[in-house]
């Protein structure tokens, strides 16, 4: 899976690959260079507009390296890696800042992003409850 996005202020491209496969770290490495390297030469003709930055990001496996996971991880400078649970968190982390009854989410096209909105918004909110009443 591919996501491409693109932030019209910061002039920011963001490519984004993904990969649950079984590789070995080095083959991961690899092909995820090879996919990113394939896939730039469509960035200017799919979206011929002015980029300021660019942000490769692979998104791949769920648990770190038991062995020199610094060095497994590094892609290069270019790539930057998350792991599934590391992504999903920074995901409901951000979401759950966000009151969804002044940053809503349109159901309609999103319905699932809107129900982690949800629960992540009203469970961060009930454990700083309890956390305050155990300062109390």
């Amino acid at each position: 899976m591919d996501v491409v996005a693109f932030h019209p202020i910061t002039r920011e491209f963001v490519h984004i690959k993904c990969s649950t496969d079984a590789w070995g770290w080095e083959q991961k490495k690899e092909v995820f260079a090879k996919k990113f390297k394939n896939t730039a030469v469509y960035y200017d003709k799919i979206f011929p507009f002015k980029k300021e930055k660019l942000q490769k990001i692979a998104i791949t496996v769920f648990s770190w390296p038991r062995h020199n996971a610094e060095k497994k991880m590094d892609f290069g400078s270019d790539i930057k890696v998350f792991l599934v649970p590391n992504f999903v968190v920074s995901i409901a982390s951000e979401l759950s800042k966000l009151d969804p009854w002044n940053y809503g989410i349109n159901e309609s096209s999103y319905p699932l992003l809107r129900a982690i909105q949800f629960w992540t918004f009203y469970l961060n909110r009930e454990l700083k409850r309890k956390q305050k009443l155990k300062l109390e």
